[in-house]
């Protein structure tokens, strides 16, 4: 995973208490498009797990979305706010795929479908119009293998490379929809 918690071991002194708020970490929010909901990726110490969670901007509503195994992080919301973009990470922890799932939990699917051997996909954003994905992934085609942004179907068909660089390009962002005047 790209997130910072990925390789962190529990601090000394950490409490490992499941229902106590300091055995994780909350980060990433992304803002839903009708703008009442978060997504965000939840640690959990004592696991060192990630999953991906939703919740309402009051604070109710708390809800895992992903399933803890694939430690999930970098959450992005499709524009009609029906699919949630993430990045998952198999239990050997070497290279992480594509996956999207609706934001109650259903239709999880795997849209990069890596093996023990391939890519590590990194944050992505779906286009304004919801049709496309764009992500990086490492390694990446220059010599030093940096990162990569590629673009996709949002079934996560037909990946085309957009950079190939010796730079490190990553946190692909599609933006919103221009404004309409």
């Amino acid at each position: 995973m790209c997130s910072a918690f990925s390789r962190r071991q529990r601090p000394r002194g950490a409490p490992s208490d499941a229902n106590n708020p300091r055995s994780r970490w909350d980060s990433a929010p992304q803002w839903s498009p009708n703008g009442k909901t978060l997504a965000f990726v939840r640690f959990d110490l004592r696991t060192q797990r990630e999953a991906v969670l939703t919740v309402g901007i009051d604070g109710t509503a708390d809800q895992r979305v992903t399933p803890t195994a694939l430690n999930a992080a970098n959450p992005d919301w499709s524009p009609n706010g029906r699919w949630i973009v993430f990045t998952g990470e198999p239990t050997n922890g070497r290279f992480s795929d594509l996956f999207r799932i609706r934001p109650d939990g259903t239709e999880l699917r795997n849209l990069t479908r890596q093996g023990f051997v391939g890519y590590h996909y990194l944050s992505a954003s779906y286009s304004p119009d919801g049709t496309m994905i764009a992500t990086a992934r490492t390694p990446g085609a220059g010599p030093e293998h940096a990162a990569d942004v590629v673009t996709m179907r949002a079934d996560g068909s037909s990946i085309r490379p957009v950079t190939k660089t010796r730079l490190w390009e990553s946190g692909a962002d599609s933006g919103t929809a221009p404004l309409e005047h």
